[in-house]
């Protein structure tokens, strides 16, 4: 699975990618906001994990450019420590995410939802 990785934390983007990388999967990471269209047009990626708390663009803004973009490809899933709410929870499905993770995510859980999810996924 193509999988884009895009968080202000460079740190978890790196240990995701180490992680899904190991498992077979083929990982792109970003750290800006602004670089993350950018990386989905180019890559194509079947999935797309974003921080919601990215500084200059939201995870929320950027979720409906692809959204727009894409008619809900690729498969979106937000991961936020900071919004948290029931609300953020709401946002997040206006915006086009397909699934909501509270930060901490556990890499297991988050790879067996995108086995899951991604079933039959072939891109876009």
């Amino acid at each position: 699975m193509r999988i884009v990785f895009a968080d202000d934390n460079a740190d978890l983007v790196l240990a995701y990618m180490m992680i899904f990388s190991a498992q077979g999967h083929d990982v792109h990471g970003v750290y800006d906001a602004n670089d993350v269209l950018p990386l989905v047009r180019r890559v194509r990626p079947e999935a797309v994990v974003l921080d919601l708390a990215m500084p200059e663009k939201s995870g929320f803004e950027i979720a409906e450019d692809l959204k727009t973009r894409y008619d809900g490809n690729p498969l979106m899933i937000a991961i936020t420590g900071k919004h948290t709410h029931k609300r953020d929870l709401e946002r997040s499905m206006s915006a086009g995410f397909h699934y909501y993770l509270l930060k901490p995510c556990d890499p297991d859980e988050l790879h067996a939802l995108l086995i899951y999810a991604g079933l039959g996924a072939g891109g876009y």
